[in-house]
């Protein structure tokens, strides 16, 4: 599995281990280059007989969202959070059988399960979830887990100025995209903190200095909570 932290360096990779790769799980809201611009880079490059499977991953659940997606040069579709009995299935579906990973269930790890979390902060049988998409190795989900913290208070930065300058519409999309990430990795209570501001944005709405206030010390629980989670996991491995 190989992973890149924006669209720009994702072309790179793809354009250097195209024969390596069985699929690309691309995010569209990808800081630098998106990817949908992404996308159109690799199909650009690709020669007139090879197509390497592209499958969208996006938090914008929205009408038009998937035509847009396969407008771009993506074959397939899935919303955040990721299902993963949705990606599995997607994955079998573009992937012939024999290549890449095998693609197991729950039932066929040993002894993956998450360990015990805050019930409060995050969702267990969520984190379990992503467990599951590379049983007996946790690299991936510790990565996700990684960036989260980082990624989250520099959104947080994002959506205070957007709160300062009484701007909505930026504050609305910022959420959205704090939840997507939240609600990826089951911090529960910090998503439903962000469709609040999200669906206020969408109204024209600003929230007051409380609120924002409110969500940066979910920010900081649901990260702490997460990093707490990556550290009791970690260790249970070593």
């Amino acid at each position: 599995m190989v992973l890149a932290e924006n669209g720009e360096e994702a072309v790179s990779r793809v354009t250097h281990q195209y024969a390596e790769l069985d699929a690309v799980l691309m995010d569209c809201q990808m800081p630098i280059m998106d990817g949908y611009d992404a996308t159109r880079a690799i199909r650009a490059m690709e020669g007139s007989g090879s197509r390497l499977p592209i499958i969208a991953l996006t938090a914008a659940a929205v009408t038009g969202e998937r035509e847009r997606c396969i407008a771009a040069g993506m074959d397939d579709f899935l919303t955040k959070p990721v299902d993963v009995a949705a990606l599995r299935a997607t994955m079998r579906r573009w992937v012939p059988a024999g290549e890449g990973a095998d693609y197991p269930t729950g039932a066929d790890r040993a002894d993956g399960a998450a360990p015990g979390v805050d019930s409060d902060v995050l969702d267990s049988a969520r984190l379990d979830e992503l467990l599951d998409l590379d049983p007996g190795d946790p690299t991936l989900l510790l990565r996700f887990i990684g960036r989260f913290g980082s990624n989250a208070r520099h959104t947080l930065e994002e959506m205070r100025c957007a709160h300062q300058d009484g701007t909505a519409y930026e504050l609305g999309r910022l959420a959205h995209a704090l939840k997507g990430s939240a609600a990826n990795l089951g911090a529960h209570r910090l998503a439903d903190r962000c469709r609040e501001i999200e669906l206020l944005g969408d109204e024209g709405g600003v929230p007051g200095q409380a609120v924002i206030d409110r969500l940066a010390v979910e920010v900081d629980t649901a990260a702490t909570a997460l990093e707490a989670f990556a550290a009791e996991l970690a260790a249970a491995e070593g």
